[in-house]
Protein backbone atom coordinates (compact mmCIF):
# COMPACT_ATOMS: atom_id res chain seq x y z
CA UNK A 1 0.00 0.00 0.00
CA UNK A 2 1.28 3.42 -0.88
CA UNK A 3 1.43 6.28 1.57
CA UNK A 4 -0.75 9.16 0.43
CA UNK A 5 0.51 12.67 -0.28
CA UNK A 6 -0.42 13.95 3.18
CA UNK A 7 2.30 11.83 4.75
CA UNK A 8 -0.27 10.13 6.94
CA UNK A 9 -0.85 6.42 7.29
CA UNK A 10 -1.72 4.17 4.32
CA UNK A 11 -5.40 4.06 3.43
CA UNK A 12 -7.50 1.20 2.14
CA UNK A 13 -10.29 1.99 -0.29
CA UNK A 14 -13.40 -0.09 0.27
CA UNK A 15 -16.90 -0.31 -1.11
CA UNK A 16 -19.17 2.66 -0.75
CA UNK A 17 -20.87 2.69 2.60
CA UNK A 18 -17.85 1.18 4.33
CA UNK A 19 -15.51 3.48 6.18
CA UNK A 20 -11.97 2.39 7.15
CA UNK A 21 -10.49 3.96 10.25
CA UNK A 22 -6.75 3.87 10.60
CA UNK A 23 -5.48 1.70 13.41
CA UNK A 24 -3.10 4.45 14.51
CA UNK A 25 -3.44 8.05 15.49
CA UNK A 26 -1.58 10.55 13.28
CA UNK A 27 2.04 10.64 14.40
CA UNK A 28 1.60 7.55 16.55
CA UNK A 29 4.04 4.67 16.63
CA UNK A 30 3.50 1.76 14.31
CA UNK A 31 1.22 -0.87 15.79
CA UNK A 32 -0.53 1.45 18.25
CA UNK A 33 -4.23 0.52 18.26
CA UNK A 34 -7.32 2.54 18.96
CA UNK A 35 -8.78 -0.14 21.21
CA UNK A 36 -12.22 -0.26 19.61
CA UNK A 37 -14.15 -3.52 19.53
CA UNK A 38 -16.58 -5.07 17.09
CA UNK A 39 -20.09 -3.81 17.75
CA UNK A 40 -19.05 -0.46 19.24
CA UNK A 41 -21.13 2.47 18.01
CA UNK A 42 -19.02 5.63 18.24
CA UNK A 43 -19.86 9.26 17.67
CA UNK A 44 -17.46 11.87 16.39
CA UNK A 45 -17.09 15.24 14.72
CA UNK A 46 -15.31 16.14 11.47
CA UNK A 47 -12.36 18.45 12.20
CA UNK A 48 -11.03 19.14 8.71
CA UNK A 49 -11.13 18.02 5.09
CA UNK A 50 -7.83 16.97 3.49
CA UNK A 51 -9.13 15.86 0.09
CA UNK A 52 -12.54 15.11 -1.40
CA UNK A 53 -12.65 11.75 0.41
CA UNK A 54 -10.05 12.12 3.18
CA UNK A 55 -10.92 13.70 6.53
CA UNK A 56 -9.56 14.22 10.02
CA UNK A 57 -12.18 13.29 12.61
CA UNK A 58 -12.28 13.32 16.39
CA UNK A 59 -13.83 10.00 17.45
CA UNK A 60 -14.00 8.81 21.04
CA UNK A 61 -11.57 11.56 22.03
CA UNK A 62 -9.00 10.51 19.43
CA UNK A 63 -8.02 12.32 16.22
CA UNK A 64 -7.99 9.84 13.34
CA UNK A 65 -7.83 9.99 9.57
CA UNK A 66 -10.74 8.42 7.71
CA UNK A 67 -11.61 7.85 4.09
CA UNK A 68 -15.24 8.14 3.06
CA UNK A 69 -17.05 8.37 -0.28
CA UNK A 70 -19.53 10.72 1.38
CA UNK A 71 -18.95 14.47 1.28
CA UNK A 72 -18.30 15.27 4.93
CA UNK A 73 -17.85 18.85 6.09
CA UNK A 74 -15.94 20.28 9.09
CA UNK A 75 -18.16 20.51 12.15
CA UNK A 76 -20.43 17.66 11.00
CA UNK A 77 -21.37 15.01 13.57
CA UNK A 78 -20.98 11.38 12.51
CA UNK A 79 -21.73 7.95 13.97
CA UNK A 80 -19.68 4.82 13.26
CA UNK A 81 -20.48 1.13 13.72
CA UNK A 82 -17.20 -0.79 14.22
CA UNK A 83 -17.30 -4.01 12.19
CA UNK A 84 -13.84 -5.48 12.66
CA UNK A 85 -10.30 -5.22 11.38
CA UNK A 86 -9.08 -5.53 7.80
CA UNK A 87 -5.48 -5.37 6.68
CA UNK A 88 -4.34 -3.80 9.93
CA UNK A 89 -7.05 -1.12 9.94
CA UNK A 90 -10.30 -0.86 11.84
CA UNK A 91 -13.26 -1.21 9.47
CA UNK A 92 -16.43 0.66 10.31
CA UNK A 93 -19.71 1.65 8.73
CA UNK A 94 -20.77 5.29 8.58
CA UNK A 95 -24.23 5.54 10.10
CA UNK A 96 -26.80 8.21 9.48
CA UNK A 97 -26.70 10.65 12.44
CA UNK A 98 -30.44 10.33 12.99
CA UNK A 99 -29.91 6.71 14.06
CA UNK A 100 -28.71 7.99 17.42
CA UNK A 101 -31.60 10.37 17.92
CA UNK A 102 -34.25 9.35 20.42
CA UNK A 103 -37.15 10.75 18.41
CA UNK A 104 -38.64 8.68 15.62
CA UNK A 105 -38.45 9.90 12.06
CA UNK A 106 -41.78 10.08 10.18
CA UNK A 107 -40.81 6.91 8.32
CA UNK A 108 -40.00 5.05 11.55
CA UNK A 109 -43.21 6.18 13.19
CA UNK A 110 -45.19 4.92 10.19
CA UNK A 111 -43.40 1.56 10.19
CA UNK A 112 -43.98 1.03 13.91
CA UNK A 113 -47.63 1.97 13.51
CA UNK A 114 -48.02 -0.47 10.61
CA UNK A 115 -46.52 -3.22 12.79
CA UNK A 116 -48.83 -2.22 15.67
CA UNK A 117 -45.85 -1.71 17.97
CA UNK A 118 -45.64 1.17 20.49
CA UNK A 119 -43.52 4.14 19.42
CA UNK A 120 -41.20 3.94 22.44
CA UNK A 121 -37.43 4.65 22.63
CA UNK A 122 -36.61 0.95 22.97
CA UNK A 123 -38.84 -0.06 20.06
CA UNK A 124 -37.28 2.65 17.90
CA UNK A 125 -33.78 1.45 18.71
CA UNK A 126 -34.89 -2.14 18.09
CA UNK A 127 -36.18 -1.14 14.65
CA UNK A 128 -32.91 0.59 13.77
CA UNK A 129 -30.85 -2.32 15.05
CA UNK A 130 -32.79 -4.85 12.97
CA UNK A 131 -32.19 -2.70 9.91
CA UNK A 132 -28.46 -2.63 10.68
CA UNK A 133 -28.18 -6.44 10.88
CA UNK A 134 -30.37 -6.96 7.82
CA UNK A 135 -33.35 -8.61 9.52
CA UNK A 136 -36.97 -7.98 8.60
CA UNK A 137 -38.68 -6.15 11.49
CA UNK A 138 -41.65 -8.05 12.91
CA UNK A 139 -43.70 -7.32 16.04
CA UNK A 140 -42.21 -10.40 17.71
CA UNK A 141 -38.60 -9.40 16.99
CA UNK A 142 -39.16 -5.82 18.07
CA UNK A 143 -40.75 -6.97 21.31
CA UNK A 144 -37.91 -9.43 21.97
CA UNK A 145 -35.25 -6.75 21.60
CA UNK A 146 -37.25 -4.18 23.57
CA UNK A 147 -37.75 -6.69 26.40
CA UNK A 148 -34.03 -7.48 26.42
CA UNK A 149 -33.20 -3.78 26.65
CA UNK A 150 -35.75 -3.36 29.43
CA UNK A 151 -34.01 -6.10 31.40
CA UNK A 152 -30.63 -4.40 31.05
CA UNK A 153 -32.00 -0.94 31.80
CA UNK A 154 -30.69 0.43 28.49
CA UNK A 155 -32.32 1.93 25.41
CA UNK A 156 -29.36 2.99 23.29
CA UNK A 157 -28.38 1.83 19.82
CA UNK A 158 -25.23 -0.11 20.83
CA UNK A 159 -27.25 -2.27 23.24
CA UNK A 160 -30.05 -2.71 20.70
CA UNK A 161 -27.53 -3.65 18.00
CA UNK A 162 -26.03 -6.32 20.26
CA UNK A 163 -29.51 -7.69 21.00
CA UNK A 164 -30.27 -7.82 17.27
CA UNK A 165 -27.03 -9.69 16.63
CA UNK A 166 -27.96 -12.19 19.35
CA UNK A 167 -31.38 -12.62 17.75
CA UNK A 168 -29.80 -13.16 14.34
CA UNK A 169 -27.43 -15.71 15.88
CA UNK A 170 -30.38 -17.62 17.38
CA UNK A 171 -29.27 -16.80 20.92
CA UNK A 172 -31.52 -15.83 23.84
CA UNK A 173 -32.34 -12.11 23.78
CA UNK A 174 -32.50 -11.87 27.56
CA UNK A 175 -30.89 -9.54 30.05
CA UNK A 176 -28.34 -11.98 31.47
CA UNK A 177 -27.28 -13.11 28.01
CA UNK A 178 -26.98 -9.54 26.77
CA UNK A 179 -24.76 -8.66 29.73
CA UNK A 180 -22.55 -11.66 28.95
CA UNK A 181 -22.36 -10.69 25.29
CA UNK A 182 -21.66 -7.07 26.21
CA UNK A 183 -18.75 -8.22 28.35
CA UNK A 184 -17.49 -10.57 25.66
CA UNK A 185 -17.84 -8.28 22.66
CA UNK A 186 -16.97 -4.86 24.04
CA UNK A 187 -14.53 -5.60 26.85
CA UNK A 188 -10.81 -5.53 26.23
CA UNK A 189 -10.45 -8.33 28.78
CA UNK A 190 -12.53 -11.04 27.12
CA UNK A 191 -11.13 -14.51 26.60
CA UNK A 192 -10.30 -14.21 22.90
CA UNK A 193 -8.59 -10.84 23.32
CA UNK A 194 -6.69 -12.26 26.27
CA UNK A 195 -5.58 -15.22 24.19
CA UNK A 196 -4.43 -12.93 21.41
CA UNK A 197 -2.29 -10.88 23.80
CA UNK A 198 -0.99 -14.05 25.46
CA UNK A 199 0.15 -15.62 22.18
CA UNK A 200 1.85 -12.36 21.20
CA UNK A 201 3.79 -12.25 24.47
CA UNK A 202 4.64 -15.94 24.19
CA UNK A 203 6.01 -15.47 20.68
CA UNK A 204 8.37 -12.74 21.88
CA UNK A 205 9.65 -14.82 24.79
CA UNK A 206 9.54 -18.31 23.25
CA UNK A 207 12.87 -20.07 23.91
CA UNK A 208 12.22 -23.45 22.23
CA UNK A 209 11.07 -24.83 18.85
CA UNK A 210 8.53 -27.08 20.58
CA UNK A 211 6.92 -24.13 22.35
CA UNK A 212 6.91 -22.14 19.10
CA UNK A 213 5.11 -25.00 17.33
CA UNK A 214 2.50 -25.19 20.08
CA UNK A 215 1.99 -21.41 19.93
CA UNK A 216 1.52 -21.53 16.15
CA UNK A 217 -1.10 -24.27 16.50
CA UNK A 218 -2.97 -22.15 19.04
CA UNK A 219 -2.79 -19.12 16.73
CA UNK A 220 -4.22 -21.19 13.88
CA UNK A 221 -7.12 -22.30 16.07
CA UNK A 222 -7.75 -18.74 17.20
CA UNK A 223 -7.74 -17.50 13.61
CA UNK A 224 -10.09 -20.28 12.47
CA UNK A 225 -12.51 -19.35 15.22
CA UNK A 226 -12.62 -15.61 14.64
CA UNK A 227 -12.09 -15.13 10.91
CA UNK A 228 -14.66 -15.95 8.25
CA UNK A 229 -15.28 -15.12 4.57
CA UNK A 230 -16.40 -11.73 5.85
CA UNK A 231 -14.00 -10.80 8.59
CA UNK A 232 -15.59 -9.15 11.55
CA UNK A 233 -18.79 -11.19 11.26
CA UNK A 234 -19.92 -10.48 14.79
CA UNK A 235 -22.95 -12.76 14.76
CA UNK A 236 -20.87 -15.76 13.66
CA UNK A 237 -18.25 -15.02 16.28
CA UNK A 238 -20.84 -14.86 19.06
CA UNK A 239 -22.52 -18.02 17.79
CA UNK A 240 -19.18 -19.85 17.87
CA UNK A 241 -18.73 -18.86 21.50
CA UNK A 242 -22.30 -19.84 22.37
CA UNK A 243 -21.92 -23.28 20.80
CA UNK A 244 -18.77 -23.94 22.78
CA UNK A 245 -16.57 -24.07 19.68
CA UNK A 246 -13.98 -21.90 21.40
CA UNK A 247 -13.51 -24.50 24.14
CA UNK A 248 -13.42 -27.34 21.59
CA UNK A 249 -10.92 -25.70 19.25
CA UNK A 250 -8.68 -23.89 21.69
CA UNK A 251 -8.69 -26.03 24.83
CA UNK A 252 -6.19 -28.64 23.59
CA UNK A 253 -3.77 -26.12 21.98
CA UNK A 254 -3.74 -24.04 25.18
CA UNK A 255 -3.06 -27.18 27.20
CA UNK A 256 -0.17 -28.07 24.87
CA UNK A 257 1.38 -24.62 25.31
CA UNK A 258 1.07 -24.97 29.09
CA UNK A 259 2.74 -28.39 28.92
CA UNK A 260 5.63 -26.96 26.90
CA UNK A 261 6.01 -24.11 29.39
CA UNK A 262 6.19 -26.72 32.13
CA UNK A 263 8.87 -28.64 30.22
CA UNK A 264 11.16 -25.61 30.19
CA UNK A 265 10.67 -24.91 33.88
CA UNK A 266 8.15 -22.09 33.60
CA UNK A 267 5.22 -23.83 35.30
CA UNK A 268 3.79 -21.39 37.82
CA UNK A 269 5.41 -18.43 36.10
CA UNK A 270 3.60 -15.33 34.89
CA UNK A 271 2.95 -16.63 31.36
CA UNK A 272 1.88 -20.04 32.64
CA UNK A 273 -0.53 -18.48 35.16
CA UNK A 274 -2.08 -16.27 32.46
CA UNK A 275 -2.62 -19.26 30.21
CA UNK A 276 -4.20 -21.28 33.01
CA UNK A 277 -6.55 -18.41 33.82
CA UNK A 278 -7.58 -18.16 30.15
CA UNK A 279 -8.14 -21.92 29.97
CA UNK A 280 -10.31 -21.75 33.10
CA UNK A 281 -12.28 -18.86 31.63
CA UNK A 282 -12.83 -20.73 28.38
CA UNK A 283 -14.12 -23.82 30.19
CA UNK A 284 -16.28 -21.75 32.53
CA UNK A 285 -17.85 -19.85 29.62
CA UNK A 286 -18.54 -23.16 27.82
CA UNK A 287 -20.28 -24.61 30.89
CA UNK A 288 -22.27 -21.43 31.50
CA UNK A 289 -23.44 -21.29 27.88
CA UNK A 290 -24.46 -24.95 27.90
CA UNK A 291 -26.50 -24.38 31.03
CA UNK A 292 -28.03 -21.22 29.62
CA UNK A 293 -29.35 -23.13 26.60
CA UNK A 294 -30.90 -25.99 28.57
CA UNK A 295 -31.41 -24.64 32.04
CA UNK A 296 -33.92 -22.78 34.14
CA UNK A 297 -33.11 -19.34 35.54
CA UNK A 298 -33.39 -18.61 39.23
CA UNK A 299 -32.37 -15.45 41.01
CA UNK A 300 -28.92 -16.64 42.08
CA UNK A 301 -28.21 -19.67 39.88
CA UNK A 302 -28.99 -21.55 36.68
CA UNK A 303 -30.01 -25.19 36.85
CA UNK A 304 -30.61 -28.15 34.57
CA UNK A 305 -33.42 -30.44 35.81
CA UNK A 306 -32.52 -34.12 36.08
CA UNK A 307 -35.76 -36.12 35.95
CA UNK A 308 -35.92 -39.92 35.78
CA UNK A 309 -37.83 -43.01 36.89
CA UNK A 310 -36.40 -44.91 39.84
CA UNK A 311 -36.30 -48.73 39.92
CA UNK A 312 -39.37 -48.76 42.20
CA UNK A 313 -41.36 -46.98 39.49
CA UNK A 314 -41.50 -43.69 41.37
CA UNK A 315 -40.38 -40.46 39.77
CA UNK A 316 -36.95 -39.27 40.85
CA UNK A 317 -35.59 -35.82 40.35
CA UNK A 318 -32.45 -33.81 40.75
CA UNK A 319 -30.71 -30.65 39.66
CA UNK A 320 -27.31 -29.58 38.42
CA UNK A 321 -26.78 -25.96 39.45
CA UNK A 322 -24.22 -23.34 38.59
CA UNK A 323 -24.35 -20.32 40.87
CA UNK A 324 -24.05 -16.78 39.58
CA UNK A 325 -21.24 -14.50 40.65
CA UNK A 326 -22.44 -11.67 42.91
CA UNK A 327 -23.04 -8.50 40.91
CA UNK A 328 -20.74 -6.47 43.14
CA UNK A 329 -17.88 -8.96 42.80
CA UNK A 330 -15.41 -7.40 40.38
CA UNK A 331 -12.64 -9.99 40.49
CA UNK A 332 -13.07 -13.45 39.00
CA UNK A 333 -14.18 -15.68 41.86
CA UNK A 334 -14.48 -19.46 42.26
CA UNK A 335 -17.07 -21.45 40.34
CA UNK A 336 -19.81 -22.88 42.58
CA UNK A 337 -21.65 -25.99 41.41
CA UNK A 338 -24.20 -28.19 43.18
CA UNK A 339 -25.62 -31.60 42.26
CA UNK A 340 -28.76 -32.68 44.12
CA UNK A 341 -30.20 -36.18 43.59
CA UNK A 342 -33.27 -37.84 45.09
CA UNK A 343 -32.07 -41.46 44.95
CA UNK A 344 -34.00 -44.70 45.49
CA UNK A 345 -32.14 -46.08 48.49
CA UNK A 346 -30.08 -43.18 49.85
CA UNK A 347 -32.70 -40.48 49.80
CA UNK A 348 -31.50 -36.99 48.90
CA UNK A 349 -27.76 -36.70 48.26
CA UNK A 350 -26.27 -33.22 47.90
CA UNK A 351 -22.81 -32.58 46.44
CA UNK A 352 -21.61 -28.97 46.58
CA UNK A 353 -18.40 -28.07 44.76
CA UNK A 354 -16.34 -24.90 44.74
CA UNK A 355 -13.68 -24.82 42.03
CA UNK A 356 -10.84 -22.36 41.55
CA UNK A 357 -7.83 -23.18 39.43
CA UNK A 358 -6.57 -26.62 40.60
CA UNK A 359 -8.36 -26.46 43.96
CA UNK A 360 -11.66 -28.31 44.45
CA UNK A 361 -13.58 -28.04 47.71
CA UNK A 362 -16.44 -30.53 48.13
CA UNK A 363 -19.19 -30.78 50.72
CA UNK A 364 -21.32 -33.92 50.54
CA UNK A 365 -24.50 -34.21 52.60
CA UNK A 366 -26.17 -37.63 53.04
CA UNK A 367 -28.99 -38.98 55.19
CA UNK A 368 -27.13 -41.41 57.48
CA UNK A 369 -23.75 -42.17 59.01
CA UNK A 370 -23.36 -45.52 57.21
CA UNK A 371 -23.42 -43.79 53.83
CA UNK A 372 -21.04 -41.11 55.09
CA UNK A 373 -18.51 -43.73 56.29
CA UNK A 374 -18.61 -45.50 52.92
CA UNK A 375 -18.09 -42.20 51.16
CA UNK A 376 -15.14 -41.23 53.35
CA UNK A 377 -13.53 -44.62 52.73
CA UNK A 378 -13.64 -44.07 48.97
CA UNK A 379 -12.60 -40.43 49.23
CA UNK A 380 -8.85 -41.00 49.50
CA UNK A 381 -8.86 -43.06 46.29
CA UNK A 382 -10.67 -40.24 44.47
CA UNK A 383 -8.23 -37.68 45.87
CA UNK A 384 -5.29 -39.74 44.62
CA UNK A 385 -6.74 -40.03 41.11
CA UNK A 386 -7.46 -36.31 40.90
CA UNK A 387 -4.01 -35.49 42.25
CA UNK A 388 -2.48 -37.31 39.27
CA UNK A 389 -4.48 -34.97 37.03
CA UNK A 390 -3.14 -31.93 38.85
CA UNK A 391 -6.21 -31.23 41.02
CA UNK A 392 -6.29 -31.03 44.81
CA UNK A 393 -9.57 -32.29 46.29
CA UNK A 394 -10.67 -31.37 49.79
CA UNK A 395 -13.83 -32.92 51.19
CA UNK A 396 -16.30 -32.54 54.02
CA UNK A 397 -18.91 -35.26 54.59
CA UNK A 398 -22.00 -34.35 56.56
CA UNK A 399 -24.96 -36.32 57.87
CA UNK A 400 -28.37 -34.68 57.75
CA UNK A 401 -29.93 -32.33 55.24
CA UNK A 402 -28.84 -29.29 53.26
CA UNK A 403 -32.09 -27.30 53.33
CA UNK A 404 -30.64 -24.19 51.70
CA UNK A 405 -29.64 -26.29 48.68
CA UNK A 406 -32.66 -28.62 48.61
CA UNK A 407 -35.21 -25.83 49.01
CA UNK A 408 -36.14 -25.53 45.34
CA UNK A 409 -35.62 -29.14 44.29
CA UNK A 410 -39.34 -29.67 43.64
CA UNK A 411 -39.66 -26.59 41.42
CA UNK A 412 -38.59 -28.37 38.21
CA UNK A 413 -41.16 -27.90 35.51
CA UNK A 414 -40.19 -30.52 32.92
CA UNK A 415 -41.69 -34.02 32.77
CA UNK A 416 -39.81 -37.14 33.96
CA UNK A 417 -38.30 -39.25 31.21
CA UNK A 418 -37.96 -43.04 31.25
CA UNK A 419 -34.67 -43.41 29.39
CA UNK A 420 -33.11 -46.10 31.51
CA UNK A 421 -31.62 -43.61 33.96
CA UNK A 422 -31.08 -45.62 37.13
CA UNK A 423 -29.59 -43.70 40.05
CA UNK A 424 -29.02 -46.07 42.96
CA UNK A 425 -26.57 -46.53 45.80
Amino acid sequence: MAVNQTGMLPLVRVDQGQLPLLGQQPGGSKGATLGWEQGNVLTGIVLSSLTSDLFVVNVDGKSVTIQSPYGLVPGQSIALLVEGERQGQVAARLLAPELLETKATPSEAARLQALQVPDSPRHRMALRALDLVGMMPTPERLEQIAAGLEGTGRRDLPAAFLAAVALKSDLPVEAEWLRLLQTFVQSGDNVLNGLDRWTTDLTVKSPSPELTAAINELKAGLKALTLHPQEGDLSKLIQNMAEGKAADRLGAPIGQVLDELGQIGQKGGELWERGQTLLDGLAGRHLWNALDKQGVRMEDYLYVPLLYQRPDGENGQGQLRVYRRPRDQREEGPLRVALILDTASLGVVTVELTLQRQEVWARVTVNDEVTARAGRAAWSDLQEKLDKLGFRLKGDWRVGRAPEVEARLTETVAQPCARGIDIRA
